[in-house]
């Protein structure tokens, strides 16, 4: 596909139609109108002048979740696990964000609770970057038998990104026991008469889970600033990321 050819097509189909849209009697001035539709985007074009950025391959780490597990920054049986099933395997090269974060909350001392921000190109592994250190914090820290409620909370600003985020989760954690997870979106029936209505099975709250992504709506922000502080502290073993700290690309 060449770019200035797409772009040149995109300006004039635009510009027929703005000058179809907007019907001028006099020829003059419809003329004046489509001459400066097609201008530059600074002088009143409908189209601006091309962008162009540069695409980088993210930079390779020497980890890898073998690696990692080997130095005692990750759980083996975990690396293990997730090789076995072949969603991650164990001795792939790790991004260098991706070894990054795990090194970073591995090696956090006391009660700090570590907190990262990521920046790095769609389809990097932006998601495991922060997704493998929740993991080895849960798994190497099991939920008391007394131990009720979530003690991780996943946030997402879209109901598309749960849909495609849930998925890759419960296909990383299939067939394990160890963890649990439940996700609700904006289309979550809130009441037990709203799931009827809508013939949609509840979760009963006395089981708890492990993690939930779900999108945050405006009425929301109240309650979950209220829970977020509300949270046990760090001898309690919950982890959690602050809402805004991660920012999907």
């Amino acid at each position: 596909m060449d770019a200035l050819q797409l772009v040149d097509l995109m300006q004039r189909r635009i510009v027929d139609l703005a000058v179809s849209e907007n019907y001028l009697r006099d020829e003059r001035l419809s003329k004046a109108a489509a001459e400066i539709w097609r201008g530059p985007g600074r002088e009143g074009g409908l189209v601006s002048e091309l962008w162009v950025q540069g695409a980088y391959p993210s930079r390779s780490s020497e980890d890898s979740l073998a690696s990692l597990a080997s130095e005692g920054l990750f759980p083996a049986d975990l690396a293990a696990y997730v090789d076995t099933t072949g969603r991650f395997p164990a001795r792939r090269h790790l991004f260098t964000h991706q070894s990054e974060a795990v090194r970073h909350v591995a090696t956090v001392q006391g009660s700090t609770r570590p907190s990262l921000v990521i920046t790095a190109g769609t389809g990097a592994g932006k998601t495991e970057a922060f997704l493998l250190p929740i993991l080895s914090r849960l798994w190497m820290q099991p939920k008391a038998t007394h131990q009720k409620g979530m003690r991780c909370l996943i946030l997402y600003p879209m109901n598309a990104l749960v849909t495609d985020q849930v998925t890759r989760l419960y296909e990383l954690l299939e067939g394990q026991q160890k963890l649990s997870l439940f996700h609700f979106t904006s289309e979550t029936q809130e009441t037990d008469r709203g799931a009827a209505r809508r013939t949609v099975a509840t979760v009963p709250s006395s089981q708890p889970r492990s993690g939930a992504g779900f999108h945050s709506r405006y009425r929301d922000h109240q309650l979950l600033d209220a829970g977020v502080h509300a949270l046990p502290s760090a001898g309690s073993r919950v982890l959690w990321f602050s809402p805004g700290v991660y920012r999907s690309g």
